[in-house]
């Protein structure tokens, strides 16, 4: 019964803190405009709906046209949370200020739009874990984990991927879950997955 009132006063300061994100930002508290000095270095000047982007740096625009956070990956690209990747005037992903690489793939597309179906439930899937909070603050949140990989379990895959399970030592997913699953091709930061698990 502890356990339990426990983990209802995690979810409830989890959810207090996504609403702080909410309203203060993403990038003043995150500082979300930074970009990796690991990225790779073939970004190309975009336009993007006014915003002019140089070498994967955006104004600070958290909230778009709309006025809502932002949702879609061109409105994450504005506000600074995402940096498009160009390879021969191609775009081949995203990555984050904390050096994860969103390529494409999946039968979503990408793999941005991949993990972002785990902010909803999927009533097809025998098994399907929820995150807590919007596309914005789940980027942050797998920033976060991917920070804290070296202190993670982590097990090389058959087929070439590493899996890190990394404990956030708070609910991170809407069935209490505390611990996160990053997928990645081995040896690289490039996200294949991610979902909360217990």
């Amino acid at each position: 019964m502890k356990e339990q009132s426990m983990k209802r006063l995690a979810r409830k300061m989890l959810m207090f803190a996504v609403a702080i994100v909410v309203v203060f930002g993403y990038n003043t508290l995150f500082g979300g405009d930074k970009v990796s000095d690991n990225a790779p270095k073939t970004t190309e000047q975009t336009q993007i709906e006014g915003t002019s982007r140089t070498d994967g740096q955006a104004e600070n625009q958290l909230e778009s046209q709309s006025g809502e956070n932002p949702k879609t990956i061109k409105e994450l690209v504005a506000a600074g949370i995402l940096t498009e990747i160009k390879e021969d005037g191609e775009v081949i992903g995203w990555s984050t200020a904390g050096d994860l690489f969103y390529g494409m793939g999946s039968k979503h597309g990408n793999r941005i739009y991949h993990v972002f179906a785990h902010l909803e439930e999927d009533e097809s899937k025998p098994v399907h874990s929820v995150f807590l909070g919007d596309e914005a603050s789940l980027l942050a949140l797998l920033d976060e984990a991917w920070a804290k990989r070296d202190s993670a379990f982590t097990e090389a895959q058959s087929n070439g991927n590493r899996v890190y399970d990394i404990d956030m030592e708070r609910v991170i997913g809407t069935d209490g879950e505390e611990e996160i699953r990053i997928v990645v091709r081995d040896g690289t930061n490039k996200l294949i997955t991610a979902y909360p698990r217990d």
